[in-house]
């Protein structure tokens, strides 16, 4: 047996078994399917972030690449446990997103076979692409509230941004300077690389501190003066352009909403143009700044050859896979791995059809700005929006399942949230005897609060 079947099997037997495992807990009356939820987002983050880490440790990367598999499969073999369980019971809302979801993985795997791609070779993107709909059909499945799963995605994504904090401190071989472009434009306090922590890249790791400023500002969590100063911290350290755009437009965008006058209107698109560029020109000598191919990290460059080679595939793009190394495909000409952007990127996979379901899905994340969280809602669609023009956040097939998923962990069930009933009681302290802990979870055995 060749090492890619034996890959493929092992992953498929090991999906298997976990699928059997949760279908038969999930057949329980009393089974918690919000503890089931945050144990496998919680392991799925964890492993994201271990596998990205693998190879700053001496770990090879086709044992990271075997891990990350797996973890693939037993996401997605759950997921359909899932279905299977609570076949012809009542889900939660949002079942447009559940069906762009699905359409954006099919119409990628269609994109995959119209291009002759080998089945075996890549089939750990391919499994990859199922991700974002395993977890919106688990996320649609669990009966939990708004702040349930909206604490799930806070605590995942301080997760990651505290642990990148740590390893600065106690390694800092292992969190600074994990590539050649990680190297800072303003050495400070003898700081001459930027943080990319266990997100792999300084640009992804600013991204989930914008997430995490945005949900402590909006959210009554405790120590939000704490979570405030380290996603401060963190875009600080990242040196990231993409981060502090993202940044600004997200604060200007809330702010805005707050209070939606004209004044403040103009004021916010004037304060976003101004930081736009003045950080894209960001300490560069040349006068050409905004079309600089190396100062914006070969962007125009692969973003060209996307915009030349799109009326080939016009339709259907070159497949999910377009910018693996064997893939033959003329975007490989940028020596890039991405388009650096989830926009161009879109087009290069899928086509004028993947780029349209990509903008759909944009605009649900949008939609869900219209409760009483309106302003953290839409200052995470506009966090998600702005990074999306000059980095790859919601292709969880890319690199296979290691920090690439992440965001869409992490993204997903808290947009999922807006529509599930609240339960405040959710973010006080456990055991202070003074509020009643409504759906607290107490054992594995306790539901929460059913959605309305």
């Amino acid at each position: 047996m060749s090492d890619s079947a034996l890959l493929i099997f092992s992953g498929l037997l090991i999906s298997l078994v976990w699928g059997a495992v949760y279908l038969d807990l999930a057949g329980q009356p009393r089974f918690n399917s919000y503890r089931a939820l945050c144990i496998v987002i919680g392991g799925a983050v964890f492993a994201g972030c271990a596998v990205t880490v693998a190879p700053r440790l001496g770990i090879g990367q086709d044992v990271a690449a075997n891990v990350a598999f797996v973890v693939a499969c037993v996401i997605v073999a759950v997921s359909f446990a899932t279905g299977i369980a609570r076949r012809g019971k009542a889900d939660g809302p949002d079942g447009g997103m559940l069906f762009t979801c699905l359409a954006i993985a099919g119409w990628l795997l269609v994109s995959f076979f119209m291009n002759g791609y080998s089945l075996e070779r890549y089939l750990n993107p391919l499994v990859s692409l199922f991700i974002p709909v395993a977890i919106v059909v688990m996320t649609r499945a669990t009966r939990a509230s708004r702040d349930h799963l909206l604490q799930l995605a806070f605590r995942c994504t301080a997760g990651i941004v505290y642990v990148s904090l740590t390893l600065a401190v106690v390694a800092p071989g292992l969190a600074f300077g994990t590539s050649d472009q990680d190297m800072r434009r303003i050495v400070v306090m003898g700081l001459s690389e930027r943080l990319s922590g266990v997100a792999g890249h300084p640009n992804l790791l600013a991204i989930f501190a914008v997430v995490l400023f945005v949900m402590a500002y909006s959210l009554p969590v405790r120590r939000k003066a704490l979570h405030l100063v380290a996603g401060i911290a963190v875009l600080f350290l990242t040196e990231s352009r993409t981060g502090l755009v993202a940044f600004v437009f997200a604060v200007a965008v809330m702010w805005v909403w707050q209070n939606r006058t004209p004044l403040r209107i103009l004021f916010a698109v004037a304060m976003v143009t101004a930081s736009t560029i003045v950080l894209t020109m960001w300490f560069d000598d040349s006068s050409n700044a905004l079309t600089s191919d190396v100062e914006t990290n070969g962007r125009y460059r692969v973003w060209d050859l996307v915009l030349g080679s799109l009326p080939d595939r016009l339709i259907y793009g070159w497949g999910p896979v377009a910018f693996r190394a064997d893939s033959g495909t003329p975007l490989l000409e940028a020596g890039l791995g991405h388009a650096h952007s989830q926009f161009f990127q879109a087009l290069a996979e899928g086509g004028i059809v993947g780029f349209g379901l990509l903008v759909l899905l944009l605009v649900q994340f949008l939609l869900t700005g219209r409760n009483a969280l309106a302003s953290m809602y839409i200052g995470l669609a506009a966090t998600v929006i702005s990074a999306s023009f000059t980095e790859v956040i919601l292709d969880s097939q890319l690199w296979g399942a290691n920090i690439g998923m992440v965001p869409t962990l992490v993204l997903f069930p808290a947009f999922l949230s807006a529509r599930r009933s609240p339960d405040p009681s959710v973010w006080e302290r456990r055991g202070s005897g003074r509020h009643p802990q409504h759906g607290a979870l107490t054992s594995f055995s306790t539901e929460v609060p059913i959605c309305s």
